[in-house]
């Protein structure tokens, strides 16, 4: 499930039958849930993780996204997984990889109609269906091979590509827009202006050259650009 954090469902993807009004419901408390949690503490902490509710289990991610005048507000995204089914770390793998699948999904697109954030609640995220059905159909063990999250900005692509030549603690560090999904993906913040991307660029280019030689960053960023030009 994708939330506002208003509580406006903007997109679910359930193996079970359930009825529009009912997932209304259980997305507006998903939602209560993480604000609750919010005003209760603070700092990155702040963000509920995981809930288990009946027979099951809720785990959460959340990304503080902007409106086209800037404006921030927080879009959840949730797993829901039975009891006793996958391990937590799995879960936690599936979500992070299912994010960035979502956000780059028809290369911005989806980004782009969740930033309009007064109407995001009335948009169609049917599309992400495919994704869905694919990863169910072939299994988790697979998915995580096959499955390569289209970026949704060709900084974000570079960003997702890093996480093989690089770890986890150096591309936090190259810039406080960039923050941690999970343990494998990263997100750059979408207000980031040109002039940060450039500096950003300039940092991998001058770390990857310094591991590897000249070119590779060149490689990495052609490859990007190549699969956006096949749109």
């Amino acid at each position: 499930m994708v939330i506002r954090g208003d509580g406006i469902l903007l997109y679910s993807y359930l193996r079970e039958s359930i009825s529009l009004d009912r997932q209304i419901l259980i997305s507006g408390f998903l939602a209560a849930l993480q604000m609750f949690a919010k005003e209760m503490s603070s700092g990155s902490s702040s963000e509920m993780r995981s809930a288990t509710i009946a027979t099951t289990v809720y785990t959460f991610r959340s990304l503080t996204l902007h409106g086209v005048a800037g404006e921030p507000f927080d879009c959840h995204f949730v797993l829901l997984t039975d009891i006793g089914g996958k391990e937590s770390s799995e879960v936690e793998d599936i979500l992070e990889l299912l994010i960035v699948s979502f956000l780059g999904h028809e290369y911005g697109g989806f980004l782009a109609r969740l930033r309009i954030s007064d109407t995001a609640g009335s948009m169609s995220f049917e599309s992400f269906d495919e994704v869905m059905s694919e990863l169910l159909k072939i299994g988790w063990d697979k998915a995580k091979k096959r499955i390569r999250p289209a970026p949704c900005s060709v900084m974000q692509g570079v960003l997702n590509e890093l996480r093989d030549q690089l770890p986890m603690t150096e591309i936090l560090s190259l810039h406080p827009k960039i923050s941690r999904i999970g343990t494998s993906y990263v997100w750059l913040s979408d207000d980031t202006s040109v002039e940060e991307e450039e500096a950003i660029s300039m940092a991998i280019q001058k770390e990857l050259a310094r591991l590897f030689g000249p070119g590779i960053y060149e490689s990495i960023v052609k490859d990007v650009d190549r699969r956006f030009s096949s749109r």
